[in-house]
């Protein structure tokens, strides 16, 4: 699940020169989803890299606060 969201990432990231949503922000809803899904379904496994590949796609996908909110703790 790590390794998908990541690859989500990638993929919004290459793309985010030139297909944008309604908001004029990069599509990290599925990297986002994959990331929430490991940490719900594998809280045993430490999870810092996950946590801040979360914070970064809801960043880049313009959700400031709550990038925030994701790196303070979960």
């Amino acid at each position: 699940m790590r390794r998908l969201g990541d690859l989500h990432m990638d993929s919004a990231d290459n793309l985010a020169a030139v297909e944008k949503d309604s908001n004029g922000a990069p599509d990290y809803r599925n990297a986002i989803a994959l990331y929430l899904d490991f940490l719900k379904k594998l809280p045993e496994i430490p999870a810092d890299r996950v946590l801040y590949q979360l914070a970064r796609a809801y960043e880049q996908g313009g959700e400031l606060e709550t990038a925030l909110k994701t790196l303070d703790g979960w």
